[in-house]
């Protein structure tokens, strides 16, 4: 470990630093208030409070989540699997912690851990173990975790004239989902990579894909949809320049997969059962259409990709240099294919879920095949260029990033301010017998958060 940390004490560096711009705004928050903090942090980013709700309900003793928020129903089977839910709520139900506190933690921590497994990923994926592959890989990782909205140019154009500000924390500050699904998916992938080497552990790397694909089969539609979907196209690339026992291997990584996460589809079965289920689905997010669905991101990546390959292809025959595939070109290609397939796979099926959530793992691919492009291509021809672009990639996420973190800090602060005079009514409910029913009266945007606040931070439930 101590030589690990040597060999790339930058990159480690900067995921502390990544770890602090996420977690530094609710220690900010409580100092500044002082006494007057009752415990309830700052909670925005989308849905970070039903998340806490369902954090709360496991800790309570309703496991399933078979209904978080109403009385009723707690002994269904949960539509949502929880298992990331249930990652947050172990050191409560362990060490007697707070899950608000837990929350908090875990802002400090998991972005760390991504921007560090997205560095690997791409450092593994340039072949380049000097300076270069390292920049190269911490600037990827910053685009990621610091810049990833910044694809939204016409926001960023908004933000830069004025006439907009950041609303929300950025989004790897969301708790369980997508941040636990991105982890699970950068893991799976480093694992997809090792076998691909022709490792010496490469039995021990087929359990380690395995293993993360059925947690991401337990806990998020969106990355497993990914996952598999990545993994399928580069199996079949692999075939097509004959790499047979490569593809086979990586065939090996589903049912293993489906093997361990079996608890999930038996319960996924017994749901399925419910004459319920079907409405219940369809209010969830599930489509039933074969209409086809365009990811513009994907589609222009998809060009650069073939640009880039071709002027290098053919710069190389001017020069006399022959042109050879390499591993890296077969990931990128997986990427995109793979993303392409996520949103189109359902003209045969007729079904998928909410698929604009896909997004959030197939902008933080795209932002890995740029990067090698401009490490293996761009910087063949033109260090001054990929040096630029690099750093231009670096700046720009950690001003974007720092802008709205300090930006939505100062937007929220009052609203949460005012939110902590709730935490006596919240002492009150739970001093109240467990599984209570409490009706709120909507008559502010306040008093309507507290349909997600109360079971958020007490054991009671919203009529």
């Amino acid at each position: 470990m101590p030589t690990l940390f040597k060999a790339h004490k930058y990159a480690a560096v900067v995921a502390v630093g990544v770890g602090l711009l996420y977690g530094m705004p609710n220690v900010f928050f409580m100092l500044s208030l002082g006494a007057d903090y009752r415990g309830i942090p700052l909670l925005q980013t989308p849905n970070e409070d039903s998340y806490l709700a369902r954090i709360q309900e496991i800790i309570d003793g309703h496991g399933a989540l078979g209904s978080p928020f109403v009385f009723e129903y707690k002994d269904e089977l949960p539509l949502s699997p929880p298992t990331g839910e249930w990652l947050y709520a172990l050191p409560s139900i362990i060490f007697g912690i707070s899950p608000a506190v837990t929350l908090i933690a875990s802002k400090f921590i998991l972005p760390t851990i991504l921007f560090l497994l997205i560095y690997a990923l791409i450092f593994r994926l340039t072949g380049d173990t000097e300076w270069r592959g390292k920049l190269t890989a911490i600037g990827g990782g910053l685009l990621i975790v610091l810049g990833y909205d910044l694809v939204d140019y016409r926001t960023v154009l908004k933000y830069l004239m004025g006439a907009e500000s950041p609303v929300a924390f950025l989004l790897w500050a969301r708790p369980v989902n997508p941040i636990l699904g991105a982890i699970f998916l950068f893991s799976f992938l480093l694992f997809v990579w090792a076998i691909t080497e022709n490792t010496k552990r490469r039995k021990s790397a087929v359990v380690g894909a395995a293993a993360f694909l059925a947690l991401m089969f337990g806990s998020y539609f969106f990355s497993w949809g990914i996952a598999l979907s990545a993994l399928a196209a580069l199996i079949l690339l692999l075939l097509l320049r004959g790499e047979y026992k490569t593809a086979g291997v990586l065939a090996l990584i589903v049912p293993l997969g489906v093997l361990l996460s079996s608890p999930y589809w038996f319960f996924s079965w017994r749901a399925a059962q419910s004459p319920w289920y079907e409405e219940s689905v369809l209010r969830s997010g599930l489509f039933l259409t074969h209409y086809p669905i365009l990811n513009k991101l994907l589609l222009v990546a998809l060009l650069f990709f073939a640009l880039a390959l071709l002027c290098d292809f053919l710069l190389k025959k001017k020069k006399g240099i022959v042109f050879a595939w390499e591993p890296w070109h077969s990931f990128s290609l997986a990427f995109l294919l793979g993303g392409v397939w996520a949103y189109s796979q359902q003209l045969f099926t007729g079904r998928t879920i909410w698929p604009y959530h896909f997004v959030q793992y197939t902008i933080p691919l795209v932002c890995v095949t740029v990067v090698l492009i401009l490490h293996h291509i761009i910087r063949a021809y033109s260090t001054l260029l990929w040096a630029i672009s690099i750093g231009a990639a670096m700046t720009a996420s950690l001003v974007f990033g720092v802008y709205t973190q300090v930006g939505t800090y100062a937007k929220v602060k009052p609203y949460y301010i005012r939110l902590q005079t709730h935490a006596l009514l919240f002492s009150w409910l739970n001093r109240q017998k467990r599984d209570c029913v409490v009706l709120v009266n909507e008559t502010s945007e306040e008093m309507a958060h507290l349909n997600t606040l109360i079971p958020a931070f007490t054991h009671c439930n919203r009529m």
